[in-house]
């Protein structure tokens, strides 16, 4: 076991403002990254999505609808995770993204959570378990 434990969840609330350009990095609210490890929630713009909310454990991907979001000035957003080793999971305003099992859970303890890295707008609220919530509750947080 690492020094993260066995589970973490995040859950992130507030207004993003961007414009497409077509990027697999267009708005980065949550970054926890230590170089070669890495949790973080995004938006992806790349091709034809307009606003494509994306959650990254390591090289695990999960992600929304392709357009869920739409490029504008203060956008609404809630989004939410769940990490383990085994599985990772999401929901983006209570909507339920797809899951996937990851290859384990990297240790960040030791690795300060950057907020707002890749932001422009408003974080009106981050919470963080040391648990694995499900997608019931996952939902539930993002609605």
């Amino acid at each position: 076991m690492s020094g993260m434990g066995t589970a973490v969840s995040l859950a992130i609330k507030g207004t993003m403002t961007y414009t497409d350009n077509a990027n697999t990095i267009e708005v980065r609210p949550v970054n926890w990254n230590t170089g070669s490890d890495w949790i973080y929630h995004r938006i992806r713009t790349l091709g034809s999505r307009t606003g494509e909310f994306v959650v990254n454990q390591d090289d695990t991907i999960i992600a929304g609808a392709d357009n869920q979001y739409n490029p504008a000035v203060d956008v609404p957003f809630s989004w939410a995770s769940a990490h383990t080793e085994t599985n990772l999971d999401g929901a983006s305003d209570g909507v339920s993204t797809s899951s996937a099992t990851p290859s384990g859970l990297s240790d960040l303890a030791t690795t300060d959570l950057v907020i707002g890295d890749t932001f422009m707008g408003n974080i009106g609220s981050l919470s963080m378990w040391a648990i694995e919530l499900n997608q019931t509750q996952l939902k539930d947080v993002t609605s």
